[in-house]
């Protein structure tokens, strides 16, 4: 056949019952509109805290207007700080924040130290020191504890009831005309070796009773038996001129002329 008679043939594709859908087309997104909100910003975090070194002083705490700012407690080890001076002027008082300083403060102006002491029979009898905290508490009395740490217990422990503080004390001895107290001498003891110390005696009706014994260093020794010496010496004076003023009192008066 010729050219003519040639028929032009399409090809239609073939149907396929399980092919998927083609896709929709997609639409454009919808422009914004002229007075849309502003997207919402995020707070700017804040930066983290910085704590304090070990090394480092502790900041003071904000105070109200008028007020001075009070600064924090000082760590153990560490000195409190000063309180200001009250408004007529004055010494400034620095305050201890442990129980060691609040116990310096207390002996600043007291006699007292270290050392052995002998205050009970047994301890007389078998000649054997025990450790011994020593403080003139007052001019008229002595007071012997076991260990600095009574002492400190005796007078800022709040936990104890008033009559049980009294077992903390080792031994009391009041100071006044009756006390005696003996050189200082230096012994020596089987369990103790050489002990230097002096005897606080008692002159009674029956004659003179040991108190106690009462050993340590050589000068503080001679110190603290010097202070009692001078408030024994005082309550005698005292004690003569009491005598001399009642007996004045008593005697009769002269017989008129």
């Amino acid at each position: 056949m010729g050219k003519r008679g040639q028929a032009t043939l399409e090809v239609q594709p073939q149907f396929r019952p399980d092919a998927a859908p083609p896709p929709p087309p997609l639409k454009p997104a919808p422009p914004p509109p002229e007075h849309a909100a502003a997207p919402a910003t995020r707070p700017p975090e804040q930066a983290p805290e910085e704590h304090v070194s070990s090394g480092e002083p502790a900041a003071a705490l904000p105070a109200p207007s008028g007020e001075p700012a009070a600064a924090l407690p000082a760590r153990s080890g560490e000195p409190a700080p000063a309180l200001p001076a009250p408004p007529g002027g004055g010494p400034t008082v620095t305050l201890q924040a442990s129980a060691s300083g609040l116990t310096s403060l207390s002996l600043e102006h007291k006699l007292h130290f270290d050392g052995v002491a002998r205050c009970s029979v047994h301890s007389m009898v078998t000649k054997r020191w025990r450790p011994a905290f020593v403080v003139l508490d007052r001019p008229e009395l002595l007071l012997v504890f076991r260990s600095r740490e009574d002492y400190t217990d005796y007078l800022f422990n709040s936990q104890i009831r008033d009559g049980d503080r009294k077992w903390l004390v080792k031994k009391a001895v009041p100071v006044s005309f009756r006390t005696k107290t003996s050189p200082v001498v230096t012994k020596r003891y089987p369990s103790s070796g050489f002990v230097c110390y002096f005897t606080v005696s008692e002159i009674r009706d029956i004659g003179t009773v040991t108190v106690c014994k009462i050993g340590g260093q050589a000068a503080e020794l001679a110190k603290m038996r010097h202070a009692i010496n001078v408030r024994v010496r005082d309550a005698r004076e005292a004690r003569e001129r009491r005598v001399a003023g009642a007996t004045e009192a008593a005697r009769p008066p002269p017989p008129p002329a």
